[in-house]
């Protein structure tokens, strides 16, 4: 936790945005570890992982909409340079595009880079590469909420057409197969879990001990939003593509109640971990964060 100074009781939501901003970026942007991008922490300048970026794209977009929305132009960051919000969301979007973690066959987004200077706390390190790191589902969803952004404020119909190529890439690439009494279909996986030793997500029964970690049980909530999110947006101008992704959120709603529900009376009740089931993904000092992704999931379906 840091203390962002200047910000009161009585700043604005607009106020307060462009506040963290500006400290998120004035403290974490550097090209001294991979040529740019956000750094994970204050303390962790040379390691630069997508979802990071990917925040700063989508906040730097939405910050220049609303600023442009309350008729305050393109009003600068109080940073480096000072250029307008879009500007830097533009310039990280460049360094995410060129760097190299974006997988070239699914195109979906690898976690992280990794630096020869990683955990070292001095040094000037250009060269880092992405491939081999985790392929996570929330690193995927973060993209499509930048995408849709981007074609609100531009109209540019590429923008749109990279958030489906990456709805059909998780479709195809993240999901096992789910039946149930009325049909059956494909549901999302979070497959980097596998490499977790202790959870063995295909043998089961998954023990009580897994953490898959505790944050990664929630990156599927965060995915079916997003989806939900493009859904809701596309509906209209691009109702196959927006078919498609409904179908599949209504899959994965349809899988969850059917074989990822905890049994009445069971503590702490809920659901499981595995949205393709059975329940053996009952963690209980973790059930809040498995029950939030499923939570997100019946969401999304209600868009």
């Amino acid at each position: 936790t840091v203390e962002v100074p200047e910000m009161g009781p009585a700043t604005t939501l607009l106020e307060q945005g462009k506040l963290i901003f500006d400290f998120a970026y004035n403290r974490s942007w550097n090209t001294d570890y991979c040529q740019g991008g956000f750094a994970w922490s204050l303390t962790s300048q040379n390691y630069k992982n997508c979802v990071t970026n990917q925040l700063g794209i989508l906040t730097a977009n939405k910050l220049g909409r609303l600023l442009e929305a309350a008729g305050r132009g393109a009003e600068p960051c109080a940073c480096k340079a000072a250029q307008p919000y879009t500007e830097i969301g533009a310039r990280t979007a460049a360094w995410l595009a060129a760097a190299p973690m974006r997988n070239s066959s699914s195109s979906l987004y690898h976690n992280e880079l990794y630096c020869s200077a990683h955990n070292v706390s001095a040094g000037r390190v250009t060269t880092c590469t992405g491939t081999n790191t985790p392929i996570w589902s929330y690193c995927q969803a973060l993209p499509i909420g930048f995408d849709v952004e981007l074609h609100r404020r531009t109209g540019d119909e590429k923008h749109l057409d990279d958030a489906f190529l990456i709805s059909r890439a998780v479709q195809q690439y993240m999901t096992v197969p789910a039946t149930w009494a009325d049909g059956s279909g494909n549901v999302l996986m979070e497959f980097a879990c596998g490499t977790d030793s202790v959870c063995g997500w295909f043998v089961p029964p998954l023990p009580s001990s897994c953490k898959c970690d505790n944050n990664a049980m929630i990156y599927k909530g965060i995915m079916a939003r997003y989806l939900g999110y493009l859904h809701s947006y596309s509906s209209h101008t691009h109702p196959s593509e927006a078919s498609r992704i409904r179908q599949f959120i209504e899959d994965n709603v349809n899988s969850v109640l059917a074989n990822n529900r905890a049994e009445p009376g069971h503590d702490p009740g809920g659901f499981g971990l595995l949205w393709q089931g059975p329940v053996f993904g009952l963690v209980e000092s973790n059930g809040g964060n498995v029950n939030q992704a499923v939570l997100d999931l019946l969401v999304a379906a209600a868009y």
